[in-house]
């Protein structure tokens, strides 16, 4: 079901168009506008599918209306039809530049009307569903399937701007390495559905943990990177500490009978660092880092 808006200053053929549209079954509301500004109002405010506009009305015509529909990106794509009683072509030029879909002139037939509507709403149709399939398109190029965090690629990407930015300005920026402490024995004893289940629960752990500001990504298996932005050695080993105490305070389920207890082994690095030129400079010291807290024991943070 439909949302369409009608605008024309006569009442008459408001009236008129309602009756038709309301006769298709196809609509769930019509909303009537008695000019562009209040049409604007309604577009903004509501949910419209199409538009049908008159050309010539008061306080602002058709061609103000759509003019302003288009200078804004939120109603942009929304359809409109002109119905007017103006037969000349360079109206009718005028109005397609203006990002007019469609024309009718009046009189019009009722079966032509409704015609042009249909074909109109089954194009908006096809169009949104175009849209929110190229949107889930974008989110799973970003995020990963399992943890939903960012993946690698769109982390790094993310990463790389963040780090000019810091390098720009001269401002802090914290990297932590993190990994999930004998990971392998979850798979190996209780199978991949749970190590599964396992990387689910810390990830929406660690999200509780951090800022909004902050960025979470999956590096790759058990490991996670996080990108503290304006935050310095100091500060960041203390949210990695805190990073650390929320996990090692988990329960996991894996079964109705069954809970595992999991740690994680952090390492951190800092910008400003003369030995950081770029982000692989920057991953490889949050690594080494996380390298030494297994080698002194697991469930610690080193820098």
């Amino acid at each position: 079901m439909y949302n369409v808006l009608v605008i024309d200053d006569s009442q008459l053929l408001r009236s008129n168009l309602v009756r038709i549209l309301s006769d298709t079954g196809l609509l769930h509301q019509v909303y009537e506008a008695q000019d562009g500004e209040e049409g604007l109002r309604y577009l903004r405010t509501q949910k419209i599918d199409l538009v049908l506009t008159d050309l010539a009305m008061p306080k602002a015509n058709g061609f103000v209306f759509l003019e302003s529909k288009e200078k804004d990106p939120k109603i942009r794509n929304i359809p409109v039809i002109i119905i007017t009683g103006s037969v000349e072509i360079e109206t009718k030029v005028l109005g397609f530049e203006s990002g007019a879909v469609d024309y009718i002139t009046k009189p019009f037939e009722p079966a032509e009307l409704i015609g042009r509507v249909k074909a109109q709403l089954k194009i908006k149709s096809l169009q949104d569903e175009l849209r929110e399939a190229n949107q889930r398109l974008e989110i799973l190029s970003t995020i990963d399937e399992l943890t939903q965090v960012y993946n690698r690629r769109h982390f790094i990407a993310l990463f790389d701007k963040e780090l000019k930015r810091a390098q720009r300005y001269l401002l802090p920026l914290c990297c932590i390495m993190g990994d999930i402490d004998y990971f392998k024995k979850v798979n190996d004893q209780y199978g991949h559905i749970a190590g599964d289940q396992v990387l689910v629960s810390i990830t929406q752990t660690l999200k509780s943990t951090l800022r909004e500001v902050d960025i979470l990504g999956r590096y790759g298996g058990e490991e996670m990177i996080f990108l503290l932005p304006e935050t310095d050695l100091k500060q960041g080993l203390e949210v990695a500490e805190r990073i650390r105490q929320s996990v090692e305070a988990t329960s996991v389920p894996i079964r109705p009978d069954k809970e595992v207890k999991i740690t994680l082994s952090l390492g951190v690095a800092a910008f400003p660092n003369a030995e950081i030129k770029g982000i692989d400079d920057f991953i490889r010291r949050a690594d080494e880092a996380l390298y030494r807290a297994k080698e002194k024991g697991r469930n610690r943070v080193e820098s």
